[in-house]
């Protein structure tokens, strides 16, 4: 993570659940959001060149029952998240890639572990 963001993997996450957007609405959403979401896969991390800084992006494939999505996370720390497992995510933008709606994490983006688990069937 960038030095703007915060992860902290046992902070709990206190947001009542009805704040919480589906993937579906977070990506039809214009404002920051959060999340609650089951991980399916981690993409390998591809670096990339800001003003001199080497960062990471790393593609990371969500999904709840609204359906699938890909989460782009920007410097994404080594066991930040486990695959099948669920997490809270506060902060979560849209973004445009190759033409398609994606989600991606800000410097204000909070990660935790849910406290509800989401599995995907």
């Amino acid at each position: 993570w960038s030095n703007f963001q915060k992860v902290n993997p046992s902070f709990l996450f206190q947001n009542p659940t009805n704040d919480l957007l589906s993937i579906r609405d977070a990506l039809m959403s214009a404002e920051p959001c959060s999340i609650r979401v089951y991980i399916i896969d981690i993409r390998s991390p591809e670096n990339f060149d800001r003003d001199g800084v080497i960062h990471t992006n790393t593609f990371v494939l969500i999904g709840d029952d609204s359906g699938t999505s890909y989460l782009v996370v920007i410097d994404l720390g080594t066991n930040t998240f486990s695959i099948e497992k669920s997490y809270d995510l506060t902060q979560v933008r849209r973004k445009m890639f190759n033409g398609v709606h994606i989600l991606t994490t800000t410097i204000n983006t909070y990660i935790s572990l849910a406290m509800t688990v989401n599995k995907l069937i």
